[in-house]
C-alpha cells in the first residue's frame, strides 16, 4: 500500500511538474499511455490565436525584466480562461498565444468553447487594461482570431526533443485572421460562424 502511494504521489509530481510546460490533458494522455508516439491524427477543433497590438512601441517603453512580468501578467489571464474552457496551450510566440479546443480530448462544443474563450479573454483583459490605465501604465491591447477546420495534432519533432502541437489550414487561418484583427476585436473564420450560429450564437 505504501508503495503504491508513493506511486501516485509521483505520478501527481510528474503531472504538476510538466503541467507547467505542456497540456494537462497531453499529459494526462502520456502518463496513460506511459510512451510517446511520433504518430499524429486527423482532427477537428477550433484554433485561437491571440496577439498584442503595438508590442513593438509598448516594449521599447520597459526595461527587459518589465517586458517578462507584463507578459506573464498578461499570460496568466488568457490561460486561465483556456483552462477554464478545457482547452489546450499550444505555445507563446513571443507576444503571441496559440490554444486550441476539441482534441487530444474530443469536444463536440469545441466551437461553442472557443467563442467563450476569446470574448471572456476580451473581458478579463480589459478589466485589467482599465486597472492599469488607472495606475498610470500603458494598456495592453489585445486583437483575437479563431477559426474551426481538421488539423493534424500530435507529437512533432524527434524522440529527443516533442513538440504536440497543431499544424493545419485551421491554424493558419487563425494566425492571419488575429494580424487583421483590430485591437478589442475578434474575427472568425466563415467556419467558425455557421459553427457560432448552430451553437445558438447571434451573428
Amino acid at each position: 500500500v505504501e508503495e503504491m502511494a508513493k506511486g501516485l504521489r509521483e505520478r501527481e509530481r510528474l503531472r504538476d511538474m510538466f503541467g507547467k510546460y505542456m497540456a494537462t490533458q497531453v499529459v494526462q494522455d502520456l502518463l496513460d499511455k506511459g510512451e510517446l508516439s511520433l504518430a499524429g491524427e486527423l482532427r477537428e477543433v477550433s484554433v485561437v490565436i491571440t496577439d498584442i497590438r503595438g508590442y513593438t512601441a509598448l516594449t521599447e517603453q520597459l526595461g527587459a525584466a518589465e517586458v517578462v512580468a507584463l507578459l506573464n501578467e498578461y499570460f496568466s489571464i488568457l490561460v486561465d480562461v483556456v483552462i477554464k474552457q478545457d482547452g489546450v496551450i499550444d505555445k507563446f510566440m513571443g507576444d503571441a498565444l496559440l490554444c486550441w479546443f476539441g482534441a487530444p480530448v474530443p469536444q463536440a462544443d469545441h466551437v461553442a468553447r472557443a467563442i467563450a474563450a476569446a470574448e471572456s479573454m476580451l473581458v478579463r483583459t480589459g478589466a485589467w487594461n482599465a486597472d492599469r490605465v488607472a495606475r498610470g501604465l500603458p494598456a495592453v491591447p489585445t486583437g483575437i482570431g479563431i477559426a474551426t477546420g481538421h488539423v493534424v495534432v500530435g507529437n512533432i519533432g524527434s524522440p529527443q526533443r516533442l513538440e504536440y502541437t497543431a499544424i493545419g489550414d485551421a491554424v493558419n487561418l487563425a494566425s492571419r485572421l488575429c494580424g487583421q484583427a483590430a485591437a478589442g476585436e475578434i474575427l472568425v473564420s466563415n467556419a467558425m460562424h455557421k459553427g457560432a450560429l448552430a451553437a445558438g450564437y447571434e451573428a
